[in-house]
């Protein structure tokens, strides 16, 4: 995988993977990316599959009081169960910590097991719920934060993480 900050330029193939992503729920649309994009707050990743010269997935956060707030993190279904969400979240860890940041928070719909259980291994722990935060269908959201990511046994957690491999 090759990493590459999100450029306008990516944003067909993003949305494409949006819509195929959060299939049937209610999915972001081009403007808000766009709108994203122009957010002094937000940094956007897209992860290519070199060999294949396609675009596997993103991720983005709000960089916000020593807080990231990681806003979207979607990978093409063609792609899943390869590791590239867990490859992305790393990614995005290791920035945030090389930007000095403290902690990272996100919701996820209360249903998507699979994601809670990557963000767990990660150290996320649920701090709340918000309900009804999700609509397309009407779904609570599960609140989560980490502890300080700068504290070396945070570190070391994100050093001793298994990469998955990717095909």
């Amino acid at each position: 995988l090759k990493f590459h900050p999100m450029l306008l330029s990516y944003l067909d193939e993003v949305c494409r993977i949006e819509a195929a992503a959060q299939s049937p729920h209610q999915h972001w649309t081009r403007q808000t990316f766009v709108n994203e994009l122009n957010n002094s707050y937000a940094h956007y990743w897209v992860a290519e599959l070199v060999d294949r010269a396609a675009i596997a997935g993103f991720i983005g956060f709000h960089e916000i009081e020593g807080a990231a707030y990681i806003t979207n993190l979607a990978v093409d279904p063609a792609f899943q169960g390869q590791g590239i969400g867990e490859v992305l979240l790393r990614h995005t860890i290791e920035k945030a910590i090389g930007w000095q940041i403290h902690h990272l928070t996100l919701e996820v719909r209360e249903s998507n097991h699979r994601a809670q259980a990557l963000y767990k291994k990660y150290g996320f722990e649920i701090q709340g719920k918000r309900p009804h935060y999700y609509l397309n269908p009407s779904e609570d959201a599960l609140i989560l934060w980490t502890s300080n990511i700068q504290n070396p046994e945070y570190k070391r957690l994100i050093l001793s993480a298994h990469s998955c491999d990717i095909v």
